[in-house]
């Protein structure tokens, strides 16, 4: 029977394997660097504050108990912040979709009459923002 893997022609040289290796065990060795403290805190939260403290908690939880949870969802101010931050991302959302919704639609078509005009405050909005003049003061009275 034929293999039924596509082939290529393309042989990788001994070079390219050893290559292909180091990349992807500095890669691994990134993704454990990056994830390792969040699976740290993860684990903490749930053992005890003493283990933690300790330094027994590395990779699995010692005391487990949910005290830090009860203590957090406690508070009044988390449960404001939560509230803040899901109607600041929807409402921001809803705003944006509102004014850019149009404003994209009336700039698709040819037969706008003030189309280049917008197109261009537009342009130079994205351009020169904001922060670009208080940027700029600040690096030339920094320079002698």
């Amino acid at each position: 029977m034929r293999d039924k893997k596509r082939r290529t022609g393309i042989k990788n040289s001994t070079s390219d394997v050893v290559f292909n290796v180091i990349i992807i065990i500095i890669c691994v060795l990134l993704v454990i660097i990056f994830l390792y403290p969040l699976y740290f805190i993860l684990v903490a939260s749930f053992s005890s504050p003493a283990a933690v403290a300790k330094g027994q908690t590395l990779l699995l939880p010692k005391g487990i108990t949910m005290i830090g949870y009860n203590e957090i969802f406690s508070n009044k101010a988390i449960w404001i912040g939560y509230r803040n931050t899901i109607l600041y991302t929807f409402g921001g959302t809803f705003f944006s979709l509102l004014l850019t919704l149009p404003a994209a639609y009336a700039l698709s078509r040819n037969d706008f009459a003030p189309r280049s005009a917008f197109m261009l405050l537009f342009t130079f909005t994205i351009f020169f923002n904001g922060g670009l003049i208080p940027t700029y003061l600040t690096v030339c009275q920094a320079a002698p």
